[in-house]
């Protein structure tokens, strides 16, 4: 046999150790109840040799059972973990294209409206920041009605200012983040008069980088809504307001929550709604 056949013959046999090697258990188990199936068949084996020579063979099932679950479970963890640094990838590639100083995970904000019509609003956001020695975010809020100062958590307010019309606020944070660290901020404020008209509403816009978006109102259980219309509105979409349907809480009022996922920079989500006027004194 020449060179080349040699070469052949040894590629093949790895090939053939390594088949062997991948599958030595369940191979095991069938060699081994092949085997004590023909001893019982002919006789050599009898009674309790059969019994523990099944049991045997049912070790050795159950083993390589546990062995492919273990293979399975690690092949599934790795995949999330492929799927997670390809969605931060992702996340980040979204940053660097505005250029901003982080990327917001998740945006939640919350309507608690009273029955006199004000609100307390509540917005959390988790941060992923994509640069280091992040000190600062900024915050913005417009609306009907005498706004409360509002509380951040971390961070204080130190420097209102004025973009595309809009009144915001720069909040030093606790301390310098570095990229990749992610943070949960709490922006808390309460609004007087938010809420006086007949139907009424809540916008937000997106104007960072963001991966999820949603909205809740909680409206007073003495004056529920009548009706709730959910909008979207961006550059390519300006379809009609959507009627939904609110949910009744725990606590006995009725809320409704809309979300948008990877939404567009400048797009606008809103809920609006009926109700009956506020009590008179």
């Amino acid at each position: 046999m020449n060179e080349a056949g040699w070469d052949r013959t040894r590629r093949r046999t790895r090939e053939a150790l390594a088949w062997v090697g991948d599958r030595l258990d369940p191979l095991a188990a069938l060699v081994a109840g092949f085997a004590a199936v023909v001893a019982g068949l002919f006789g050599l084996i009898h009674g309790d040799e059969l019994t523990t020579a099944t049991l045997g063979v049912l070790v050795v099932v159950a083993f390589s059972l546990v062995h492919e679950r273990t293979l399975r479970l690690n092949a599934s963890r790795r995949i999330d973990e492929v799927l997670g640094a390809v969605g931060k990838t992702h996340d980040a590639v979204k940053v660097l294209d505005i250029g901003a100083p982080y990327h917001v995970v998740i945006s939640e904000s919350t309507w608690d409206i009273s029955e006199d019509g004000s609100a307390r609003v509540v917005r959390w956001k988790k941060v992923r920041f994509a640069q280091d020695d992040v000190i600062a975010v900024v915050d913005w809020y417009t609306g009907d009605g005498t706004i409360g100062a509002p509380t951040y958590k971390p961070g204080k307010a130190v420097h209102p200012f004025v973009s595309d019309g809009r009144t915001c606020m720069l909040v030093a944070l606790d301390r310098p983040y570095a990229r990749d660290e992610e943070r949960d901020l709490i922006i808390e404020r309460t609004v007087e008069g938010a809420f006086p008209k007949n139907p009424d509403r809540v916008w937000t816009m997106v104007l960072d980088s963001t991966s999820l978006l949603r909205m809740v109102v909680r409206w007073p259980a003495t004056r529920p809504p009548t009706a709730v219309r959910l909008h979207r509105r961006s550059d390519l979409d300006r379809g009609k307001p959507t009627t939904v349907h609110p949910v009744m809480s725990d606590d006995g009022r009725l809320e409704f929550t809309a979300e948008i996922q990877e939404p567009e920079r400048g797009e606008r989500m809103g809920i609006e709604w009926d109700w009956e006027p506020p009590p008179t004194s």
